[in-house]
């Protein structure tokens, strides 16, 4: 009792909150490399249509990006890219699969810049894919094979869409989900990719994995070094 009143504790809500971040508040795209807000410290190559560089808040030290130099909300033809990274996480890390994924959702703010994430994943091709439906089901949509180019093509500037990439170290593409109209949510795949290489869901945002301005420059350092 309190001041003659009975208290009651909600065991429930006494649970750890989910951490919960701030919306960023840069007009400037990230994204476009001649922009005041990107962080090119961490570009890592530039190529005629693509960039690669990494993430703020990776989940991985080898966690890229492929960014494609215009402002586009897709970043279809970077496969040679991911397939290159996925490559390179197998002769320097060894591991058997690359993971590589893209979200796009119309937005309020205007089009979004599209960037493919590639991490390395050293897990089954079975376990992967298994992750990623899985995930999917419990947050209410389903991933499947991809349409073909011609019939998807068309729809990703107007339809929100996820599309997931699995190569293996040889740099093969030897799978790929994806889903075309749903309400993804926005750290979807960076959720399941935390799991997939070990993480706790909390690192799924990526501010929860930030790192100082010059431990990012020695790690994109060493990026450069093996890519």
């Amino acid at each position: 009792e309190f001041d003659g009143k009975k208290l009651a504790v909600d065991w429930a809500q006494s649970k750890r909150a989910k951490a919960t971040y701030p919306e960023d508040q840069r007009t400037e795209c990230w994204f476009c490399l001649s922009s005041p807000s990107c962080e090119t410290h961490l570009v890592a190559c530039v190529g005629p249509r693509f960039y690669v560089a990494m993430p703020k808040g990776p989940l991985h030290d080898s966690h890229a990006l492929v960014v494609p130099i215009e402002h586009t909300h897709t970043a279809a033809g970077s496969e040679e890219y991911a397939a290159a990274l996925a490559r390179c996480f197998g002769a320097t890390l060894g591991v058997e699969h690359a993971v590589a994924f893209e979200r796009f959702a119309p937005t309020k703010k205007g089009l979004y810049h599209a960037h493919l994430q590639v991490l390395p994943v050293d897990k089954p091709l079975d376990d992967i894919l298994g992750a990623f439906r899985a995930a999917a089901a419990r947050d209410g949509f389903r991933l499947a094979d991809p349409l073909p180019p011609d019939d998807d093509g068309g729809k990703k500037a107007t339809t929100s869409f996820f599309r997931c990439d699995v190569y293996d170290r040889r740099g093969e593409r030897r799978a790929s989900l994806a889903n075309f109209g749903s309400r993804v949510p926005l750290q979807f795949g960076r959720a399941v990719c935390a799991e997939l290489v070990g993480k706790s869901p909390d690192q799924a945002h990526w501010k929860a994995c930030q790192r100082s301005r010059d431990q990012e420059a020695a790690l994109c350092d060493a990026f450069k070094a093996a890519f």
